[in-house]
This record gives C-alpha cells, sequence and structure tokens, in this order.
C-alpha cells in the first residue's frame, strides 16, 4: 500500500498535539505567556513561521522534532489512514495507546541497527551548542517576536525587556519539568529567532511511503 507522506506526516503531528495537550501542561504555560499583563510578548506572524512552527495552533510553542513515519509498521500505518480526523473524539484510547507506542520511534533520531545508541543531534545553528541535544529527547520550540518591543532608548523600558526574557526563560523551564515528569520522557524547550530556523518550503516534501 502506498501512503502520502504529507498527509500522514499532518495527521500524525496532529494527533501528537492532541495528546499533548491532553496530558501536559503545554497550553497552560502558552496561555501565560499570551495574557501576561506585565509583559508585552508579541507573536510571530504566520509569514515569518518556519515549517515546524506553522502547524502549530498555539502561541509560541510548538513541536520541533522531525516525524519518521518510515519507523512505522503496516499495520500501524493502516491505523494511522483509517483514523477520521473529523469525527475523532479526544477521549479516544485506542489513539492515545497508538501514540505511546509509536512516539519514541516516529519522533526520536534512533540508529535502527542499534536503537540503545545514544548521541547527539543538532536541531539549529550546529555552531551553538544550546541547540544540541540527545536523540532521544521530545524538543519543543519556543519563538516570539522581539521587535515589536519597548522603546529601548529608556532605561526603564531597557531594564522591563531583561526582565521579559527571565521571565519568558522561567516558563519555559516549568513547561520542560511539566511535560517530562507527565510523559516520563526527555525533554528541550528551545528557544528560536530569526536566524536559527529554518525557512524550507512547507510543501517541499512530496514523497510517499510504500509498504
Amino acid at each position: 500500500m502506498i501512503y502520502n507522506l504529507n498527509e500522514a506526516n499532518r495527521k500524525y503531528l496532529i494527533l501528537v498535539y492532541q495528546f499533548l495537550l491532553k496530558y501536559t501542561q503545554l497550553k497552560k504555560y502558552d496561555e501565560l505567556l499570551s495574557i501576561s499583563e506585565e509583559y508585552k510578548i508579541p507573536t510571530i506572524n504566520n509569514d515569518k513561521k518556519d515549517k515546524y512552527q506553522i502547524l502549530s495552533n498555539l502561541n509560541y510553542f510548538y513541536v520541533r522534532n522531525d516525524l519518521n513515519l518510515k519507523a512505522l509498521n503496516e499495520k500501524e500505518l493502516e491505523f494511522l489512514d483509517e483514523i477520521n480526523l473529523d469525527t475523532l473524539s479526544i477521549n479516544n484510547s485506542e489513539v492515545d495507546d497508538f501514540i505511546r507506542k509509536t512516539f519514541r520511534k516516529v519522533m526520536f533520531k534512533y540508529d535502527f541497527t542499534d536503537v540503545n545508541k545514544k548521541y547527539k543531534v543538532w536541531y539549529g545553528p550546529a555552531e551553538s551548542s544550546k541547540y544540541m541535544v540527545d536523540n532521544d529527547t521530545l524538543i519543543i520550540g519556543f519563538r516570539y517576536n522581539p521587535y515589536v518591543d519597548y522603546d529601548l532608548k529608556k532605561y526603564e523600558n531597557q531594564l522591563k525587556y531583561f526582565q521579559r526574557d527571565d521571565y519568558i526563560d522561567s516558563i519555559c523551564q516549568e513547561l520542560q519539568d511539566n511535560i517530562s515528569k507527565s510523559l516520563g520522557l526527555n525533554v528541550k524547550v528551545i528557544k528560536y529567532d530569526d536566524f536559527s530556523i529554518s525557512k524550507s518550503d512547507l510543501a517541499e516534501n512530496t514523497s510517499e511511503i510504500t509498504h
């Protein structure tokens, strides 16, 4: 059977987001940043988002891992293909079990000749170690628009600018700890900016999976 990789990726990622929103406090922390009255934390316009963030319906956070649906066996691909997102209940235990069972091999970068092998992977510019993580890590990207900002010519605004960064860092750390504890996974929240994102064409991959 032939499966369209774009459609399968989109569907699997939607299920991952539903799973994360159900079992972690991802949405809560995203909303904390959005409703902050003390700090201005503008969102990124859609035309400025990279191919990972554009697929998220959250304000700031998004799944940054590359999906490898070729790791699924034929039975798993058939199950994914038969899921109807329009009628899917958020309380569907079969889908939850499917994500739990397949999440690691789809989301993490395993060496399938030795799945226990540990190594480092870059999720951003290789020049910076802050984008380097263990291969079995869930990556949550964070990005906002720092250029819609305070008038930094004023000292009090400069102070607020740096306090905002500290606040964002604290929220990212709390979210990282929450997801890791809730799901029992290695998790890393990485802050991205205009210089560390991929601007690849969203529709560049039109390949198929054949089983």
